[in-house]
């Protein structure tokens, strides 16, 4: 008959655990090599099973990934610590005495001299004193910048690859605030073509803004979209060149297919 011993997990004939005339088979549910180490005042852990190894560290049995390897004797080998107590010893390896404060502390660098809270207030204090030198000589007319007009071709993000009309529809206009606000309000700020109130709005121009350069701040020239009527409406007709006739056909398509 056999009966697993829950330290090593194997099942063993059941003469090779420990006998206890309390239980109903007449044995404990540990065998006797598992009780005799545990019982050690140096307890040895028994074979790890397959596939397993023990920790020389934390002591717990883990499983072979768990461990670094390495080349010894023409073989791979598994390190005798387990991957987060490698890490912790590296980390802890070396003894030292901070030259700024003296206090004792343990590092993985052999030639560390100070500790690291010494190290944090040291870069702490030298990124203050750089920042006030370089708000210091910044200010003003400390600028090196200062009375200089940087526009057109001698501003830094100039962009040489764009055509003067596409610089001209990236600009803000006087009044465009005024307009889409205006569009809004007039429009209870609903969309105009599903009766979304919802999510993000677009004042979207009839006559387009590209062409249409009289109109771009006339509220009569602009209608309350939501995104999704306005991105829809635009992959239809295209981005630019658009007219007030496109809208009133993309509007009447909406309302058959209702």
């Amino acid at each position: 008959m056999l009966k697993r011993c829950s330290n090593c997990g194997y099942a063993k004939d059941i003469e090779c655990l420990v006998r206890d005339k309390s239980k109903k088979d007449g044995h404990r549910g540990i065998c006797k090599e598992c009780l005799n180490l545990r019982l050690r005042k140096t307890p040895v852990k028994p074979d790890p099973k397959e596939g397993y190894k023990y920790c020389a560290d934390c002591g717990k049995e883990l499983s072979l990934d768990n461990f670094n390897v390495r080349f010894i004797f023409g073989e791979f080998r598994p390190f005798s610590y387990c991957k987060p107590c490698e890490h912790i010893r590296n980390n802890n390896k070396y003894h030292h005495v901070c030259d700024i404060c003296g206090k004792e502390y343990r590092s993985g660098k052999k030639e560390s001299l100070i500790c690291k809270e010494c190290k944090s207030k040291t870069f702490a204090e030298i990124g203050k004193e750089n920042l006030q030198k370089l708000n210091t000589n910044q200010y003003g007319k400390n600028n090196r910048m200062y009375g200089i007009q940087r526009f057109g071709v001698n501003n830094p993000n100039y962009d040489f690859n764009k055509t003067e009309e596409e610089r001209e529809l990236g600009r803000s206009i006087e009044g465009y605030g005024i307009f889409i606000q205006s569009v809004y309000k007039r429009d209870d700020y609903t969309c105009q073509c599903c009766g979304e109130r919802s999510g993000d709005l677009n004042a979207h121009h009839l006559d387009s803004y590209d062409w249409c350069k009289d109109k771009r701040t006339d509220p009569d020239n602009g209608v309350t979209l939501c995104n999704s009527c306005h991105r829809k409406f635009h992959l239809e007709y295209g981005f630019g060149h658009n007219t007030k006739q496109q809208f009133d056909e993309f509007i009447n398509k909406k309302q058959e297919s209702a």
